[in-house]
């Protein structure tokens, strides 16, 4: 079940005691989450930012943060140089945090934890890449060096350093990698499956290659992955993973360490999102266990002798998208191609507007009111409703029973009504979410007619559970993406707000970036990064509908009667105003009639077909 972490931090960041930048930072200190077995970043009683800036022109420490050569528009590269005066013996740790401008210093959207392996110990310098940032985007960076007042938990060498991002450069070219269970290689189903959905996408978005990419099971081929997917990033802009099959899946171990360097205990996993972070290894694998792990000290403050941590302890700035399809892993292998066929055709009819979704939303909060989220709903133009389901009892953030009024109005709500999104934030496990939802509901609902549901929720997402709830809502009716998590976790609060489903709807929240056109998968990226065990069940280049204009614009070339051919699906009448955009070419071989219309492209009118104005 969930704990209860209603906090106005974000985990990874640090909270501090003023909104301004200029005014006021913070001393810090490290401590080891109880939760998820990493570090995280205390604000503790303030110093002035002028000291801090001072420092950097007087104690030795020079940092210069640029953007990436290859990648201005999503990357920085970041170099510290530290001079001959400073012991560099002495640094514990070094933290990167990316804070939208906007929103420093409550919510912080890219990290990285840096160990003493880290640094060079000949040229006396760190270099890093961050990833994970938007196109044309102001941030706050932040750098924390920690041991060097003494503490080895503890620092006020703290540097806050004021970024941008360039624009993207139009026509960018990105890479998709199918990563495809070992057992569905030569499946002419799956290939006939894959080679429609690739239409589907460049017809509308000729920006996009593809490839696929087979894997077996063994940890080993893992690694493989892991160091293929780098390559292409590197010399192909790899920019989304679509994972076909959980062969992929990376089973890996946090172990602690007491402060004689010896493993006293390990907390396993199992992510995807490993090989989003593909330019460094968090974990590595280790050829004599044959596993995936990254070591930490239980004790923050312990300062060893030979550190054996790996240089990149943790980070959440990833530089790829990912989506997955996961069928239950109760289900055999024809069961298995049969769900996977059956998502790729429902989408397949969704991009050819045989369905569509209304534009309104649905939440349901168990732990505190839902009402900061429906104002910020309410604020954008996109979604005219925002609906809630009854409560029969008072909230309580520990029940995680069964509430039958709860019960009765969601079912309704849920099959009765469309929606775009569904976000939904109380206790949960991988067979049963509160209050009183189990798979055997899901199996019997008469209809579903939500695109995206969100759960903020434990263990919905434990896709190596037999039954698990977030692959049978995706399996249900015309649900296209599912947004999951399969660990018991902690959800906090960012960017001041006071609950967690307000997150997604800020202006660099999860869905209002798919409002303005960005993918599902590069969504949630942009706005959280990803972390271990997240889960992005679904298409990675989902979008929401586009917003439908006065006039009905063409969208890619082709027949005039097929709906893919106009924005939003609309097949002009006589009473429309019709644009043919450049570079689009439609062949009229009926009769079709327009108000007016404006050939910018090109229109090849058959000789059995006729317009009329």
């Amino acid at each position: 079940m969930k704990k209860y972490l209603y906090l106005l931090v974000y985990a990874c960041f640090t909270l501090l005691t003023n909104t301004d930048a200029h005014a006021q930072e913070a001393l810090y200190r490290m401590e080891l989450d109880t939760l998820s077995y990493q570090y995280k970043v205390i604000a503790t009683s303030g110093h002035s930012s002028s000291q801090n800036r001072l420092r950097l022109a007087t104690d030795g420490i020079s940092i210069n943060v640029t953007r990436n050569t290859a990648r201005p528009h999503a990357a920085i590269d970041i170099k510290i140089q530290f001079s001959e005066d400073i012991d560099i013996h002495l640094v514990h740790a070094v933290t990167f945090d990316i804070f939208p401008d906007e929103h420093y210093p409550f919510k912080g959207i890219a990290h990285s934890w840096l160990t003493s392996n880290a640094i060079d110990l000949n040229t006396r310098t760190i270099t890093h890449t961050m990833n994970g940032l938007l196109p044309g985007s102001s941030y706050q960076f932040r750098v924390i060096i920690w041991g060097l007042g003494g503490s080895p938990c503890g620092s006020d060498h703290v540097y806050t350093i004021p970024l941008s991002t360039a624009l993207a450069p139009p026509h960018l070219k990105k890479k998709l990698l199918f990563v495809i269970n070992q057992e569905w290689k030569d499946n002419e189903a799956i290939d006939q499956a894959l080679s429609q959905y690739i239409q589907d996408v460049t017809l509308t978005d000729s920006s996009l290659t593809f490839d696929k990419y087979y894997i077996d099971t063994i940890p080993i081929a893992k690694a493989t992955l892991f160091e293929f997917i780098q390559k292409e990033y590197i010399e192909s802009n790899l920019s989304y993973l679509f994972f076909i099959g959980q062969n992929a899946a990376l089973p890996y171990s946090i172990g602690l360490l007491n402060n004689n360097g010896e493993i006293i205990t390990k907390y396993p996993g199992i992510t995807f999102s490993y090989y989003t972070h593909s330019l460094y290894n968090s974990f590595r694998y280790n050829d004599n266990s044959n596993e995936f792990i990254s070591v930490t000290y239980q004790d923050a403050c312990h300062r060893p002798e030979i550190d054996i941590r790996n240089p990149i302890l943790q980070q959440n700035n990833p530089n790829l998208s990912v989506g997955m399809l996961l069928p239950d892993p109760a289900y055999n292998s024809t069961t298995k191609t049969n769900a996977i066929l059956k998502y790729f055709d429902k989408l397949h009819r969704y991009k050819h507007y045989e369905f569509n979704f209304d534009k309104s939303i649905l939440l349901s909060d168990g732990f505190a009111s839902e009402m900061e989220a429906i104002d910020l709903i309410h604020q954008h133009e996109r979604w005219h409703a925002a609906d809630t389901i009854k409560f029969g009892r008072i909230k309580d953030p520990y029940f995680a029973g069964y509430d039958p009024i709860w019960k009765e109005d969601y079912l309704h709500k849920i099959q009765n009504n469309s929606y775009e999104i569904f976000s939904y934030s109380a206790h949960g496990s991988s067979t049963y979410h509160s209050f009183g939802i189990s798979g055997n509901d899901i199996d019997q609902m008469n209809a579903l007619n939500t695109q995206i549901i969100n759960f903020l929720s434990c263990e919905v997402g434990k896709f190596w559970d037999r039954g698990y709830l977030a692959n049978k809502y995706l399996e249900a009716g015309n649900v296209l993406g599912v947004h999951a998590f399969s660990q018991v976790m902690g959800f906090w609060t960012t960017r001041g707000r006071n609950t967690v489903l307000a997150n997604a709807f800020d202006p660099d929240g999860a869905f209002n970036l798919m409002a303005k056109g960005y993918t599902m998968s590069d969504a949630f990226r942009f706005s959280e990064g990803h972390n271990q065990a997240e889960l992005i069940l679904g298409d990675p280049l989902l979008k929401l509908r586009e917003t439908c204009d006065t006039v009905v614009e063409s969208q890619a070339s082709g027949d005039w009667h097929a709906r893919i051919t106009w924005k939003c699906g609309r097949i002009p009448t006589k009473n429309d105003l019709v644009r043919i955009l450049p570079g689009h070419t439609v062949t009229l071989q009926e009769v079709g009639a327009v108000k007016a219309i404006s050939v910018e492209g090109y229109l090849h009118i058959e000789q059995t077909g006729h317009l009329e104005y």
